[in-house]
């Protein structure tokens, strides 16, 4: 075994180098012997096993002072590289020692530095003759584990490389590259020792302390209490909130949304909780204000709750902050801002709104006895009903099918308003089941003057529905305030037009205001509309 110069544990150094740790040689043989009685002791390098073999007897000393070796470990996120700090203290007594420090397989060790003399540490080679602080690392290769562990093995002393006193404490730091994509989670740094005292003795009690190398790849987001939100009835083809957010209060942040969590009624018409919705369209309110808006409310849904809060993310899209969630029922809001203006028409408005959610809290709730929305309170239950829309005015109650004389085919279309969460046109091509749907095309449109702008959709290919002999589509854009707006559906087959069909939500009302069951909802919903024209000063 090769052997180097070490100089001697607690003795002042002379001018030539003493071979091992005793004071006088040790024999190869006895040396041998020595160590196989000495079965804690595991080193790989046969430089260890002459140094370290020099400083041991087989009885151990009692220790007045437990020698510390800590690893102090580190935060980062993937893909990062942070510093692992190792502290060995009390180490003032120990002649020699063998030291391990161990990191998970997400964690690549790239350098070593020695912080108590200030310089590098460089593993294996290139480690001068005599210099008693060199490292070695290894991967295992089933685990992944990387391991640093010293070679040389007496404990440090001066700066200079003398070795006439022992150093109470050392400290040591690597440079831990983060694996890109590691998970969020604590991945392990250790150290473990074997060492041998200035009497020469095993030192029996060590204080280990091991750490973590923690990864975040997000940061815990705070709760930011200067966000405000307003929030306000918006009406389209269905029932809305919107959210308005003052810009100052998110300037901080790279891009905001909100997080919408409404109670829905299942298809039974029994309450659940419905899908999270992150909104991230936010439109210009002004110069100081933006807004955004969750949809899809039910004409009968005005009484159920719909939670939200902003959220705010930062330029790697970590969600940093929120703000309060803000829990509103439609029918609630519009009863707060109902009591605060002075505005009769938008009065009348809100009024009709309600009476028409009742009214479809009642149509669809009888469909289903003993459901939730049939037990229900009435969204305009007590509710002042001075400024009601009293009587409809006269319906547009267009309702026209022209066929081109030379259309290749001769299905006839039907017409009809269904009710889910708006009202909705629905088409019917009779006998369609038997026609190429790839050759069937549907044009819808119509003019609203409250946006001022053609309101279209079509309908092509799979896009068609079957329902037994017909092909059926649902025109699911009218705006609430649009039902007395002519509808027009250009039917054409394999590119040439077949028939032009006129119709309106409220032709539907005036042929089924008299019906028991749904008479009073389509009542209730043309009413709406009227008001809500009124309110918006739009025909």
């Amino acid at each position: 075994m090769a052997e180097r110069g070490i100089a001697a544990c607690g003795k002042r150094r002379r001018k030539a180098a003493y071979k091992y740790l005793w004071r006088k040689p040790v024999r190869r043989k006895d040396m041998e012997k020595i160590f196989k009685k000495s079965l804690a002791l595991v080193l790989s390098a046969a430089l260890c096993l002459t140094a370290l073999v020099g400083c041991l007897t087989v009885s151990a000393a009692d220790e007045t002072t437990t020698p510390i070796y800590e690893m102090v470990g580190a935060e980062g996120k993937a893909g990062e590289t942070v510093t692992v700090t190792v502290k060995l203290q009390n180490i003032e007594g120990i002649c020699a020692h063998h030291v391990k420090f161990t990191f998970a397989k997400e964690l690549t060790v790239v350098s070593m530095y020695d912080v108590t003399r200030d310089k590098p540490v460089k593993f294996d080679t290139d480690v001068a003759e005599g210099e008693n602080f060199q490292f070695k690392k290894s991967i295992d290769t089933n685990t992944g584990v990387t391991t640093v562990e010293d070679v040389n093995i007496l404990n440090f002393v001066k700066s200079d490389n003398t070795y006439d006193e022992h150093t109470p404490s050392l400290t040591l730091t690597f440079s831990v590259k983060i694996a890109d994509g590691t998970a969020d989670g604590n991945y392990a740094v250790n150290v473990t020792a074997t060492a041998a005292d200035q009497g020469e003795a095993w030192v029996n009690t060590i204080d280990f302390r091991n750490s973590n190398v923690v990864v975040k790849n997000t940061v815990a987001p705070v709760l930011d209490a200067n966000i405000k939100v307003n929030r306000y009835i918006q009406v389209t083809s269905t029932l809305n909130i919107g959210y308005f957010i003052t810009n100052s209060q998110v300037a901080d942040y790279d891009h905001i949304a909100v997080e919408a969590i409404p109670q829905k009624y299942d298809a039974n018409y029994n309450e659940i909780a419905g899908e999270t919705k992150e909104i991230t369209d936010f439109v210009a309110a002004g110069k100081t204000m933006k807004y955004a808006v969750y949809n899809g409310i039910g004409m009968y849904e005005l009484g159920l709750n719909v939670s939200a809060r902003v959220l705010c993310y930062d330029a790697e899209n970590n969600l940093v902050a929120y703000s309060e969630t803000y829990v509103d029922s439609p029918a609630n809001l519009l009863k707060d801002i109902y009591a605060t203006s002075k505005d009769t028409t938008f009065k009348t408005a809100v009024t009709d709104m309600l009476n028409m959610g009742a009214e479809a809290q009642v149509y669809f709730g009888s469909q289903k006895a003993g459901s939730d929305l049939s037990k229900a309170t009435l969204v305009n239950d007590g509710f002042d009903q001075t400024y009601a829309t009293p009587e409809l005015d006269t319906l547009n109650e267009v309702n026209s099918t022209v066929r081109d004389e030379n259309a290749p085919i001769s299905n006839a279309l039907l017409t009809t308003v269904s009710l889910t969460g708006a009202p909705a046109v629905g088409y019917l091509v009779v006998n369609g089941s038997t026609l190429d749907k790839s050759k069937l095309e549907m044009r819808v449109s119509y003019h609203s003057n409250y946006s001022n702008e053609d309101v279209t959709d079509t309908v092509t290919g799979s896009a068609w529905a079957t329902a037994g002999k017909y092909l059926t589509y649902s025109f699911t854009k009218t705006a609430l305030y649009d039902g007395n707006k002519t509808v027009t559906a250009e039917i054409y087959y394999d590119g040439a037009l077949v028939l032009t069909n006129q119709y309106s939500v409220e032709s539907y009302v005036a042929a089924n205001q008299g019906n028991a069951t749904m008479g009073a909802a389509l009542v209730a919903i043309a009413k709406f509309g009227k008001s809500c024209r009124a309110y918006f000063k739009t025909t």
